[in-house]
């Protein structure tokens, strides 16, 4: 497993919501994250730190997972079950 899965599971671990939405959610992810890893790539970084660079850039799950629920309207939470701040 790719460092990229293995960060996608620690966030989507902890989040809520329906299957499918969690799903959408991962994948949207999976997508930037790709994209940046190309793109650090193409500017000669190797490939390990390619991959490694936007997982850095993202931050902590935590973060992640907060964002996520504001973005979606709060339809996905924590299991904690807190609502984002801000």
């Amino acid at each position: 497993m790719d460092p990229i899965d293995r960060y996608l599971d620690r966030v989507c671990r902890g989040l809520g919501g329906t299957r499918s939405l969690r799903q959408h959610l991962r994948q949207g992810l999976r997508e930037h994250l790709l994209d940046a890893a190309a793109e650090h790539r193409a500017s000669g970084m190797s490939e390990e730190d390619a991959f490694i660079k936007p997982i850095d850039d993202f931050g902590g799950p935590e973060p992640v997972q907060t964002e996520l629920a504001a973005q979606s309207g709060q339809q996905v939470r924590t299991q904690t079950g807190r609502a984002p701040l801000g």
